[in-house]
């Protein structure tokens, strides 16, 4: 489908004449700005009806959706894709756990922490590895303290 004849004659402004259409850019922003600002002090002053209220709540949401949905679109074109990213995850494999052998399984879990660790923050991975040094260590001193309280008597 190819563009609307105004977006190619806003196009050819911008290639042909930058100073006229920044001019015509700001001309629009007043204008929109302008429209906004009547629409506001509008609805602050007028009564408004449940299906006017409804109204404007399902516009203000289109807003909201359209906003994020610009921003996604923005942050996906300027982010780098990468090799990962580009290629398709392999999908579960078709054997359930109940059906595997004992090896098959331990696998299957080895397989499953990896990719579960893979995916954690580097944040998140130096505080478990702190909470895992602090259980061993507890339970080192607990180990030598029954082995120092059953090698007295």
């Amino acid at each position: 489908m190819s563009p609307h004849r105004s977006t190619i004659a806003r196009q050819r402004m911008k290639e042909e004449d930058p100073q006229k259409y920044e001019e015509y850019l700001q001309k629009r922003r007043e204008a929109e700005k302008k429209k906004r600002d009547e629409e506001k002090r509008k609805w602050e002053e007028e009564t408004h009806t449940r299906s006017q209220i409804k109204e404007k709540e399902t516009k203000d949401e289109m807003k909201r959706t359209k906003e994020k949905e610009r921003y996604y679109r923005k942050k996906a074109e300027q982010t780098r894709q990468t090799r990962s990213s580009a290629c398709v995850t392999p999908g579960p494999s078709s054997k359930r756990p109940r059906d595997m052998s004992p090896e098959e399984y331990r696998r299957h879990r080895a397989d499953a922490r990896k990719r579960q660790r893979d995916n954690q923050s580097s944040q998140k991975k130096t505080a478990i590895k702190l909470k895992r040094r602090a259980q061993r260590r507890e339970q080192r001193e607990e180990n030598e303290r029954q082995n120092a309280s059953t090698a007295l008597p």
